[in-house]
């Protein structure tokens, strides 16, 4: 079989869902930054696709891209149900999904949308400019702050009916009797339409739906800030306080099968633990070690910029 230490090392460098994303990893929510890591690399590619399609094609153009890469992602799993007599093994959905390549068509219809956005607001930009040149010339005309509001209001109408729709669609899929395979794999990417157009509707005019303005309660929001940091430290932390129950003997966190929690208490304790370890290190921890890559990068660019220098005045 496959050696221990490589498996951990390769987890550690985020490249095991590459090799086999059904093979966890000790702290099996490092696949989102193994899925996500080539995604963020390729960002700056990807908004330069989006932007030439939108001088290119216009909105329409990025509507096509935007389903085009739908169908990349959903396609599969749609053909493997309806070839394979409506069954979608576990294996086969941990591929359309934990495997890298499978988030970047998604990532590619977010980048897509946003450009969809832009396109909106800088229009939005130029229709009051019009206006207010008009308005300077004393041509009469009809206001466009109404129109726009109109525009933003059906916009956020669109939001809140995507959302709506796909939580319908959630609870009108029956579970199947194993998690992860058969329909409950269309989750992965089906509803995928539904989220960007919330992500489109809810952006316009800075937010706009019943739900954006729900989402942008600062409650809320703060615990957005951390909701990927408790993600991601929410094993590792979950196995510490199971380790000192298990030596401690002093409480339990799990039951006799192993199955799930039943110790109350203790999993408030862990859970609220959690969120301040999350909120440490979000606040305290994290921009450190950004501003030291920050600056290795910036000391990277400056060694280079001096090097280059030295070669000019050398071959002069």
């Amino acid at each position: 079989g496959f050696p221990p230490w490589r498996h951990v090392l390769l987890c550690f460098t985020f490249l095991e869902p590459w090799r086999d994303p059904c093979e966890w990893c000790p702290n099996g929510q490092t696949w989102t930054v193994a899925a996500l890591l080539p995604c963020w690399l390729l960002y700056p590619a990807m908004k330069g696709v989006a932007r030439s399609v939108g001088k290119q094609a216009g909105v329409g153009g990025l509507i096509s891209l935007s389903v085009l890469c739908w169908l990349l992602s959903f396609g599969p799993s749609l053909f493997m149900f309806c070839y394979q007599d409506a069954f979608i093994s576990i294996k086969q959905g941990l591929y359309t999904y934990v495997w890298p390549p499978a988030q970047i068509p998604d990532f590619v219809l977010g980048v897509a949308v946003a450009e969809i956005s832009r396109l909106d607001k800088e229009h939005e930009v130029q229709t009051i400019a019009s206006a207010e040149e008009a308005h300077d010339e004393g041509l009469a005309g009809r206001s466009p702050e109404k129109q726009l509001a109109r525009q933003a209001r059906m916009k956020g109408a669109i939001a809140d009916i995507a959302i709506l729709v796909g939580a319908l669609l959630v609870f009108c899929v029956p579970p199947g009797e194993v998690p992860r395979q058969s329909a409950e794999v269309f989750y992965n990417h089906g509803l995928a339409p539904f989220l960007a157009l919330f992500l489109y509707g809810s952006s316009a005019q800075g937010g706009s739906g019943l739900l954006a303005r729900l989402f942008r309660h600062d409650a809320l929001v703060s615990m957005g800030e951390y909701s990927f940091q408790v993600y991601l430290f929410q094993y590792p932390w979950h196995e510490i306080f199971v380790a000192i129950g298990d030596v401690s003997k002093a409480f339990d966190m799990r039951n006799a099968a192993g199955t799930h929690n039943v110790n109350m208490g203790g999993f408030m304790f862990f859970f609220v633990t959690l969120w301040i370890l999350a909120a440490l290190y979000m606040d305290r921890v994290e921009p450190r070690l950004v501003s030291l890559v920050s600056c290795q990068k910036r000391r990277g660019k400056e060694l280079l910029r001096h090097d280059k220098s030295d070669s000019q005045a050398s071959s002069a």
